[in-house]
């Protein structure tokens, strides 16, 4: 059977096997949808959700909504490949499209822990989340978050298979990051640079 892998909020970046959707019909995606209403699918379909430079033009007040929608039509085990800019960087704030502002802690509310529990969140993740400089020069900064639904079930979480399909070290070097440490969050490994 086919795999069934998403790309929200495609823009004019199509992925070749991936199902392209934007709400924009002039950049002719696959589909047209405002996905800020919801993910056309049905619950468990997915096997993955690739979000880049997606969610942060989801308003304030639909972020967990979007969160849950992701994870409710991914399969048990099917994975998020997602990043976003971050606001500890300049690229957060100056694109005048941006309706919501994320970091590495803001991804900490879909995993198991403390912070799912204060906010209510059915979503459940396991994974990873890093972030680096994409833009050193303009400051510009982005968090990636490479994670699994976890839905009544133990999932194997690959150790090196990220965006970068390499091992923690050559995350680093590609982020430019010239050294960092990994800090364990509510379940979710965060690589972090050292200041």
């Amino acid at each position: 059977m086919k795999k069934v892998r998403l790309n929200l909020g495609c823009g004019p970046f199509k992925e070749p096997g991936f199902i392209n959707i934007d709400i924009r019909e002039d950049l002719k995606p696959d589909m047209v949808c405002d996905l800020s209403q919801g993910i056309p699918f049905a619950d468990d379909s997915v096997d993955e959700i690739r979000a880049y430079d997606f969610l942060e033009h989801i308003p304030l007040g639909k972020t967990m909504f979007m969160m849950e929608e992701i994870w409710r039509v991914l399969k048990p085990g099917g994975r998020l490949d997602a990043q976003v800019p971050s606001t500890d960087g300049r690229g957060a704030f100056q694109d005048p499209t941006h309706l919501s502002f994320w970091n590495v802690n803001s991804f900490l509310y879909y995993v198991d822990g403390a912070f799912r529990n204060s906010c209510g969140a059915k979503a459940l993740f396991k994974g990873s989340v890093e972030q680096g400089w994409s833009n050193e020069l303009m400051q510009v900064a982005h968090v990636h978050v490479l994670f699994y639904a976890i839905k009544g079930q133990e999932v194997p979480i690959p150790t090196s298979t990220n965006k970068y399909g390499a091992d923690r070290n050559t995350i680093c070097a590609t982020l430019e990051i010239s050294t960092a440490k990994t800090v364990i969050q509510g379940g979710v490994e965060v690589v972090k640079p050292e200041k």
